[in-house]
């Protein structure tokens, strides 16, 4: 994922981007347990739900939240 995102080529950084995107679903469906005060079509989202339906930006703050709490820090990630 890090080679791809650092490439030159728009092909690897998407693919770079894609993979980190999965990372990102994984740890959600990995540790989220419940979202509250959110609603996708009237019910309260589980983890797939939230990943197909919700907002982007709520997942990317999610999934980052998660990795703060398994003490992953950003420049620990890049390693």
């Amino acid at each position: 994922m890090e080679f791809d995102l650092a490439g030159n080529r728009a092909t690897d950084r998407l693919s770079g981007a894609v993979t980190a995107l999965e990372i990102d679903q994984l740890y959600i469906k990995w540790a989220l347990r419940d979202v509250q005060g959110l609603e996708i079509d009237g019910k309260v989202p589980d983890p797939d739900t939230l990943i197909e339906s919700g907002p982007e930006e709520l997942c990317r703050e999610i999934a980052d939240e998660i990795k703060r709490e398994c003490g992953l820090t950003e420049a620990e990630r890049n390693n």
